[in-house]
């Protein structure tokens, strides 16, 4: 409401990490949607949440408002190469990015993407040796700028408008 009041010209959002599973649904139903202009969500199926291609039977239960994939994706080395389901290797990262691709668009009130992250940072608290050595590791470009096979994707995604709809 203080938001509202100081500039009522803005939209406001908020990144909400609250949905949770119920049955083959994943509802969020958090109290502070209704308040918002657009819902951010954050999700990380097939990473942190069962297998990359659990996604593609979820149906999302969201506000009927626009909303913002805010944070989504799965960790991989630059340089580290394997099976589609090998954890760490690039081929891994594609592989999720592609399961939440035909999981995002049964979303009808889609309206952006915002990957985590653009690159590799650094975080202290991610010291998996070999792996992760304090960075990080959700990138599309390794913490040198060098381009992941995701980043391929990602280009390919956004140049065909393939995912999302536009208003």
């Amino acid at each position: 409401n203080e938001a509202r009041r100081l500039d009522s010209t803005r939209l406001i959002t908020s990144a909400l990490n609250s949905a949770h599973h119920k049955g083959d649904d994943m509802v969020l139903d958090d109290p502070l949607a209704s308040v918002l202009d657009v819902v951010g969500v954050n999700e990380y199926v097939g990473w942190y949440d069962g297998r990359p291609e659990d996604a593609d039977g979820l149906k999302w239960v969201l506000p009927q408002k626009p909303v913002l994939m805010s944070e989504f994706g799965a960790e991989a080395k630059f340089g580290d190469h394997g099976g589609k389901d090998q954890r760490w290797a690039e081929e891994q990262q594609v592989n999720v990015f592609q399961h939440q691709f035909v999981m995002l668009n049964k979303i009808p009130q889609l309206r952006g993407l915002v990957p985590w992250i653009l690159m590799d940072f650094r975080s202290p608290g991610r010291n998996i040796p070999k792996l992760q050595d304090g960075f990080n590791r959700k990138g599309l470009l390794s913490e040198k700028g060098e381009k992941k096979q995701a980043f391929t994707l990602f280009q390919k995604v956004y140049a065909d408008h393939s995912v999302g709809k536009a208003e």
